[in-house]
């Protein structure tokens, strides 16, 4: 009970990402470059690699 009620207290804060200490990314920030660096590697990936 006590481990639940720490957890949702943490889960309270929204998620804040630093870069560098200068730029703090948001969540769906975050998620979109994560998004867009997969499509990069994919595309690299299948340029290289040919079926």
């Amino acid at each position: 009970e006590k481990t639940a009620a720490i957890l949702m207290f943490q889960t309270r804060k929204p998620l804040q990402i630093r870069v560098a200490k200068l730029y703090t990314l948001s969540r769906r920030t975050f998620l979109q470059l994560l998004n867009n660096s997969y499509g990069l590697f994919n595309l690299l990936y299948q340029v290289k690699n040919p079926k």
